[in-house]
Formats: structure tokens, sequence, C-alpha cells
């Protein structure tokens, strides 16, 4: 017979942060030793659930090799950007060491949170740009072979808690004019740092963000803004010599007057 109707439940409109992680080469190994795989996959998917719940994430949609993450969305979590990059991380880490590979994209934005779906089937459901994000950020970690990146939105909000380096391209989605930009949080550099809850912590590490200028001249060279980039570029300054080199190169690329590289996600 006809479904039974229910009654419509409210969603809630939030900010939340979204991830999307993918264990690399599941399709390969799955298709070999399969208990090996299974293993495998068992040690991936506890260390997806011990990671990201300890920093106040929920593990929703899991399909194959990619799990999706929220924070702020099911379990309220104040500090949700900054607790997701820091879960990235803490999963990239620990699963390096147990040789599992993963990459882990990451956005955040506002958001539709609450139940959706009919009487016989009703899930707790996330809806917005920012859920779609994240999974283009992963699509990039995976292009590119960056262990975490995340979107603008997540950097602005975890600037001072992450070293992370801007991607020299923007990136365009179906059916979204405005092309973003992404970072690749640095991991395994010994670089990436989190602050504390006192002031004192907070004014160290804002002195202790080494590429945050070169970020400031690639952003506006993304933008279009070359006068700017340069201008930023051309201020004397002491920086370590791996920033020195990307900047040499940043400059060149700026005065070149090349086109902007552009990722197509789909």
């Amino acid at each position: 017979g006809p479904s039974t109707s229910v009654p419509l439940l409210v969603l809630e409109k939030k900010r939340c942060t979204f991830i999307v992680t993918n264990m690399l080469g599941s399709h390969k190994e799955a298709s070999g030793d399969i208990t090996a795989y299974q293993e495998k996959y068992r040690v991936f998917m506890e260390e997806v659930l011990s990671c990201y719940s300890r920093v106040s994430g929920v593990v929703g949609v899991v399909v194959g090799d990619h799990v999706h993450a929220s924070f702020n969305a099911a379990r309220r979590c104040a500090n949700h950007a900054k607790n997701a990059v820091q879960g990235a991380v803490d999963l990239y880490l620990v699963l390096e060491n147990k040789e599992i590979n993963v990459v882990t994209g990451v956005a955040s934005g506002t958001a539709y949170c609450g139940p959706l779906g009919c009487s016989e089937l009703m899930s707790f459901t996330m809806i917005g740009p920012s859920v779609v994000a994240a999974t283009v950020m992963e699509k990039l970690a995976r292009h590119r072979s960056f262990p975490v990146v995340v979107s603008g939105s997540v950097y602005s909000e975890v600037l001072y808690a992450f070293d992370m380096k801007i991607i020299l391209g923007r990136v365009r989605r179906t059916g979204v004019q405005a092309m973003e930009l992404a970072y690749e949080v640095l991991v395994g550099q010994g670089t990436v740092k989190m602050q504390d809850d006192t002031g004192e912590e907070w004014m160290y590490q804002m002195e202790e963000r080494p590429w945050e200028v070169y970020n400031k001249c690639a952003k506006q060279y993304l933008l279009g803004n070359t006068d700017e980039a340069l201008r930023l570029l051309s201020i004397d300054r002491h920086v370590p010599c791996t920033i020195e080199a990307a900047e040499q190169q940043l400059q060149a690329l700026v005065q070149s007057g090349g086109p902007v590289h552009v990722f197509e996600t789909g």
C-alpha cells in the first residue's frame, strides 16, 4: 500500500565542518588477498572512529573506502573547523605508521542538518555546498598526493592553529560560478601546531606562521591582483630557505604573466 506520511521535522541551519577521507589503493588490494584487505580495512575504520570521535566528530556515511564525518552537525562542537583538521592530521600520522595511506578533504560552511526521509527510512542528513566542497577537497588531495587539503573557509578559521600552504591553482566545480582556493596542511614536517587556550600562547603562534606572507602573495596572484602580489613579495624579510625558494618561484610565475591553473573537479 501507499507509504504512511510522517510529520516534517525541522532541519537546523548551522555552521559545520565536513570531512571526506579516502583510503588509497583499496580497489587494487581488494582484488588480491581479500583476507589481508579485510584486516587492513578494520584497522583503518578503528582509527577513523578513534581520531574523529576524540575531537567531537561524528562518522556518518561510509561508502567503500570513503568515509564522511561531520563536526557541529549531529554533535555540538564549538571549534569544529580546528577539530576537524586536527582529527585529519592525527589520522594521517597514526595510519602512516601502520603503512596505510589516506588523504582527506576538509570544508566548512552553512548546512541544513537533521532527520530527513520517510516512514520506512529516516536518517540524519547534512545538506549544503560545504558538504560537496569536502568531497572536492578530497579529490584535490588525491590528485596532488597531499595528506590533508582544506578549503579557503577552513583556512581562515584555523589560520593560527596550523601551518598551511596555498595550492597554486583555483578549484572549479560543475555548476558553481565562483572558483575556490585550497590549502595543503603541512603534515609530517614537524610544522603542525595547535595553540593553547591562553592568550600568551595564541600570540606566540601568531608570530610563528612562516607561510602566511607566501599565502597572501599567492592569493593575490590567483585572484588576478598581480601588482599587489609583487609588492608583497618585494618586502625584505628573513624566512627559512624552503619558503624563500617557494617565494622566488612564485615571483617568477607572477612576472611571467601566465594563466592561473584551474583544477576541474566535476
